[in-house]
């Protein structure tokens, strides 16, 4: 960006702002043209892997209940999985999971009025941020601002773009 300066004037700015508005037009034809390429790549893969992905889950079906019937044979009761044509073969057990109560409430009060249940509850507490700013114009607003509250005004930052409206050059 060596050749650009920064302007003195309205008539300096001017070229600058339409430029920079072509700038974004071309941006937008180019992201435009990408976004329809990766939208053709991803049909015309999609295209290939559809029987690829629907033999995959016919020989997975068909080989699930061969192994359950042979798996104590193939590793001698052994292992969870052998190594077969290029493949592991087998079982595995998921992670173990909590499973909760159907009327979580109930147990939630169960365990509150005992000594061990509430060392396993979490209680959190937040601010209610809306409350807080209505309540910094209100009555308790000198007991908030001692507290550290305080209405913090948005930074300013400078905004470019191009213009959607008639008459815009592009």
């Amino acid at each position: 960006m060596g050749g650009i300066r920064t302007p003195k004037s309205v008539k300096g700015a001017l070229p600058l702002c339409e430029r920079f508005a072509q700038i974004e037009t071309a941006i937008a034809a180019v992201e435009q043209i990408r976004n329809s390429l990766i939208a053709k790549a991803n049909q015309a893969a999609d295209k290939e892997l559809e029987p690829l992905l629907a033999e995959r889950e016919q020989l997975r079906e068909k080989l699930e209940p061969w192994w359950r019937s042979a798996a104590d044979e193939l590793t001698e009761g052994k292992r969870k999985s052998i190594e077969l044509g290029g493949c592991i073969i087998g079982t595995a057990t998921g992670k173990e999971s909590l499973g909760m109560p159907a009327e979580q409430a109930e147990a939630k009060t169960a365990l509150a009025k005992t000594r061990w249940g509430k060392l396993l509850l979490k209680v959190t507490t937040s601010f209610d941020k809306r409350a807080i700013t209505k309540a910094l114009g209100g009555s308790q607003a000198e007991k908030l601002k001692a507290l550290g509250f305080a209405i913090v005004p948005g930074d300013e930052e400078f905004v470019l773009r191009r213009a959607e409206q008639e008459g815009t050059r592009t």
